[in-house]
Protein backbone atom coordinates (compact mmCIF):
# COMPACT_ATOMS: atom_id res chain seq x y z
CA UNK A 1 0.00 0.00 0.00
CA UNK A 2 1.42 3.57 -0.96
CA UNK A 3 2.34 6.16 1.95
CA UNK A 4 0.47 8.69 -0.13
CA UNK A 5 -3.09 7.14 -1.13
CA UNK A 6 -4.20 10.73 -1.54
CA UNK A 7 -2.18 12.57 -3.66
CA UNK A 8 -1.80 8.71 -5.83
CA UNK A 9 -5.79 9.60 -6.52
CA UNK A 10 -5.34 13.22 -6.83
CA UNK A 11 -2.59 12.01 -9.43
CA UNK A 12 -4.95 10.02 -11.16
CA UNK A 13 -7.92 11.79 -11.37
CA UNK A 14 -5.10 14.70 -12.80
CA UNK A 15 -3.83 12.43 -15.80
CA UNK A 16 -7.38 10.93 -16.66
CA UNK A 17 -10.34 13.15 -15.44
CA UNK A 18 -12.98 10.53 -15.64
CA UNK A 19 -16.23 10.18 -13.40
CA UNK A 20 -14.39 6.77 -11.53
CA UNK A 21 -11.53 8.37 -10.91
CA UNK A 22 -13.24 11.93 -9.36
CA UNK A 23 -15.58 9.15 -7.77
CA UNK A 24 -12.24 7.85 -6.24
CA UNK A 25 -10.13 10.87 -5.26
CA UNK A 26 -13.29 12.36 -3.56
CA UNK A 27 -13.59 9.00 -1.28
CA UNK A 28 -10.29 8.99 -0.64
CA UNK A 29 -10.22 12.48 0.83
CA UNK A 30 -13.54 12.19 2.66
CA UNK A 31 -11.74 9.43 4.14
CA UNK A 32 -8.13 10.90 4.58
CA UNK A 33 -6.79 13.13 7.33
CA UNK A 34 -6.19 16.26 5.50
CA UNK A 35 -3.16 18.99 6.50
CA UNK A 36 -4.54 22.52 7.01
CA UNK A 37 -3.62 26.01 8.61
CA UNK A 38 -5.88 25.71 11.68
CA UNK A 39 -6.93 28.65 13.64
CA UNK A 40 -8.98 29.51 16.88
CA UNK A 41 -9.68 27.09 20.08
CA UNK A 42 -8.62 23.31 20.56
CA UNK A 43 -8.80 21.12 24.07
CA UNK A 44 -5.94 20.06 25.37
CA UNK A 45 -5.68 16.94 23.28
CA UNK A 46 -5.68 18.80 20.22
CA UNK A 47 -8.81 18.31 19.18
CA UNK A 48 -11.36 21.28 17.51
CA UNK A 49 -13.98 22.97 19.88
CA UNK A 50 -16.47 25.81 18.65
CA UNK A 51 -15.05 28.09 17.12
CA UNK A 52 -12.63 26.50 15.22
CA UNK A 53 -11.73 27.61 11.66
CA UNK A 54 -9.09 26.44 8.31
CA UNK A 55 -7.42 28.86 6.82
CA UNK A 56 -8.44 29.97 3.18
CA UNK A 57 -6.47 30.87 -0.04
CA UNK A 58 -7.95 32.98 -3.23
CA UNK A 59 -5.13 31.15 -5.73
CA UNK A 60 -6.37 31.20 -8.79
CA UNK A 61 -9.27 33.08 -10.27
CA UNK A 62 -10.08 35.17 -6.33
CA UNK A 63 -12.16 32.88 -4.76
CA UNK A 64 -12.33 31.85 -1.40
CA UNK A 65 -11.31 27.90 -0.61
CA UNK A 66 -10.25 25.88 2.28
CA UNK A 67 -6.33 25.03 1.96
CA UNK A 68 -5.38 21.77 2.48
CA UNK A 69 -2.58 19.80 1.96
CA UNK A 70 -2.79 15.87 0.91
CA UNK A 71 -0.89 13.11 3.19
CA UNK A 72 0.56 15.98 5.42
CA UNK A 73 3.50 13.64 6.26
CA UNK A 74 4.43 12.62 3.07
CA UNK A 75 3.62 16.64 1.99
CA UNK A 76 5.81 17.99 5.01
CA UNK A 77 8.69 16.10 4.01
CA UNK A 78 8.89 16.73 0.15
CA UNK A 79 7.88 20.44 0.52
CA UNK A 80 8.11 21.43 4.55
CA UNK A 81 5.41 21.83 7.11
CA UNK A 82 3.29 25.08 6.46
CA UNK A 83 -0.07 23.45 7.89
CA UNK A 84 -0.90 22.99 11.68
CA UNK A 85 -2.86 20.40 11.87
CA UNK A 86 -4.84 17.36 10.67
CA UNK A 87 -8.64 17.52 9.69
CA UNK A 88 -10.56 14.55 8.65
CA UNK A 89 -11.47 15.56 5.15
CA UNK A 90 -15.28 14.48 5.82
CA UNK A 91 -15.18 17.31 8.53
CA UNK A 92 -13.70 19.53 5.44
CA UNK A 93 -16.39 18.61 3.02
CA UNK A 94 -18.66 19.52 5.85
CA UNK A 95 -17.43 22.70 6.16
CA UNK A 96 -17.08 23.73 2.34
CA UNK A 97 -20.70 22.17 2.07
CA UNK A 98 -21.96 24.68 4.74
CA UNK A 99 -20.67 27.48 4.23
CA UNK A 100 -21.84 29.78 1.31
CA UNK A 101 -19.13 32.55 1.00
CA UNK A 102 -16.83 29.30 0.48
CA UNK A 103 -15.72 28.30 -3.77
CA UNK A 104 -14.65 24.67 -2.40
CA UNK A 105 -11.43 22.96 -1.49
CA UNK A 106 -8.21 23.06 -2.96
CA UNK A 107 -5.91 19.68 -2.70
CA UNK A 108 -2.33 20.36 -2.93
CA UNK A 109 -0.57 16.78 -3.75
CA UNK A 110 2.60 15.91 -1.40
CA UNK A 111 4.43 14.50 -4.73
CA UNK A 112 4.64 17.14 -7.12
CA UNK A 113 3.73 20.60 -7.12
CA UNK A 114 -0.13 19.86 -8.57
CA UNK A 115 -3.27 20.49 -7.13
CA UNK A 116 -7.45 19.84 -7.45
CA UNK A 117 -10.91 22.17 -6.42
CA UNK A 118 -13.73 20.36 -4.81
CA UNK A 119 -16.18 23.07 -5.58
CA UNK A 120 -18.65 23.63 -2.81
CA UNK A 121 -21.32 21.71 -4.94
CA UNK A 122 -19.25 18.82 -5.31
CA UNK A 123 -18.65 18.64 -1.50
CA UNK A 124 -22.54 19.35 -1.02
CA UNK A 125 -22.65 16.42 -3.24
CA UNK A 126 -20.50 14.39 -1.72
CA UNK A 127 -22.45 14.27 1.75
CA UNK A 128 -25.18 12.75 -0.15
Amino acid sequence: MSDSPLSDALAAYAGNRTDENWTAFVAVFRNSIVGAVGSGPVDENGRSRPGFGVGRTTAGDGRPRILTFADPPIYARRFGQVFTVGVPGSVLLEMAAGDPDCAGILVNSALEESSVVITREEAEASLD
